[in-house]
């Protein structure tokens, strides 16, 4: 059985190129009563395309792969995929590449968009940990094990809280050079 869940936020780790944990995508998620789930997905390839042809170039060790993409620019020029082993290993060689697309997009967002994870996926619950709160260990997955989902994001028990303080020298929506005093704190509540 496969269950639905919302995805509220995403990261990975490491950051540190220094370190020799493997590459793991935290899906923060919801299923369908609200309850959190934690989500560690292994085996993502970070990625980024460009116009330029990469086979006369002396690329890298940290590249994987280079070769024809699927994908072309809206005028339909062809690209190349860029595999590399880690996220930070993009910056170091995009310009190199330039003209590059998806080269400048923060990984825990652009991996979303590489495996098709919309707001809903589904995982089957085999291969999900019993147990549904934040001390829970996290659930482990691969790309693979996460499918696109057709219940709708309405159908999802999400509590939300949202709050505006507003100061009297905030004119700018500075909030880190706010310093006048409180004049309006506004609050929404779902819940009351």
């Amino acid at each position: 059985m496969n269950v639905p869940m919302f995805i509220v936020g995403s990261d990975y780790y490491p950051k540190s190129l220094d370190s020799n944990q493997p590459l793991i995508v935290v899906l923060k998620c919801r299923d369908i009563n609200g309850d959190r789930r934690t989500i560690h997905v292994r085996k993502c390839v970070p990625r980024f395309w460009t116009a330029k042809d990469p086979t006369k170039l002396n690329l890298p060790d940290f590249v994987l792969s280079a070769k024809k993409a699927t994908v072309t620019t809206v005028t339909k020029e062809p690209l190349w995929e860029i595999r590399v082993k880690h996220p930070a290993n993009i910056p170091e060689i995009r310009e190199m590449l330039y003209p590059h697309y998806s080269a400048d997009v923060p990984y825990h967002a652009a991996v979303r968009w590489h495996y098709g994870w919309k707001s809903v996926i589904e995982i089957d619950s085999a291969r999900l940990r019993p147990g549904k709160t934040r001390n829970t260990e996290p659930d482990l997955v691969t790309p693979a094990n996460i499918k696109p989902s057709s219940v709708d994001i309405s159908k999802f028990k999400l509590s939300t809280l949202w709050y505006d303080i507003e100061t009297q020298d905030d004119i700018f929506h500075k909030p880190e050079d706010a310093g006048g005093r409180v004049i309006s704190i506004a609050i929404f509540d779902q819940d009351r």
